[in-house]
Order: C-alpha cells, then sequence, then structure tokens
C-alpha cells in the first residue's frame, strides 16, 4: 500500500503528475521548468516513467536526459502522457515548456 501511495508525484505549477513504478529517492526543483530525480533501483534494472497530464490541462514538449547527458526518448507518447522506460538506479534531468 505504500508504494501505491508514492507512485504517483505532484509537481507544483506543471500541468502533468509524474508516474514511476520505482521508488523516487529524491525531486529537486532546479529551475521554473525542471527538475532533478534520483531513482532508487537496481543498477542493471529499467523503470518506466511516465508524465500523466492533468485534467483541462495539455501535456507540454518535455525531455528527460541521463545524468551523463544521454536524451532518453518516450516509448510511447500520446495526448494524455508520455511514457519512457529508463535506467532504475541514478540522476535523470526532466525539463518541459509551456
Amino acid at each position: 500500500m505504500v508504494f501505491a501511495s508514492r507512485a504517483f508525484h505532484h509537481v507544483e505549477d506543471a500541468p502533468f503528475r509524474l508516474f514511476c513504478n520505482l521508488f523516487v529517492r529524491a525531486i529537486e526543483r532546479t529551475g521554473e521548468r525542471a527538475l532533478t530525480l534520483v531513482l532508487d533501483g537496481g543498477e542493471t534494472c529499467h523503470a518506466d516513467l511516465s508524465l500523466v497530464r492533468l485534467k483541462r490541462r495539455r501535456l507540454p514538449e518535455a525531455t528527460l536526459t541521463s545524468a551523463h547527458g544521454d536524451r532518453l526518448r518516450p516509448h510511447h507518447a500520446d495526448k494524455d502522457r508520455l511514457d519512457f522506460r529508463v535506467p532504475a538506479s541514478g540522476r535523470l534531468i526532466l525539463q518541459w515548456s509551456e
């Protein structure tokens, strides 16, 4: 039950909610439209990370990069959500535009 209650993360002033199927150890707001995320998973594992549109809002253009600067592309995108498959361990940088 604890995991289910912590899978979705509210991002203040963003038109989406952040979903991750692994524990997010830290979220730090690094700009008006930027976050740094630290995932707490195994070195050889992957996680599902999604941006889920809030009601009556449009999903923005978003980029997700690893701490090494590699751009991660969504494996699924539609008007309601962007789905990424990401390394389960380490730091990610999320940026979006309005």
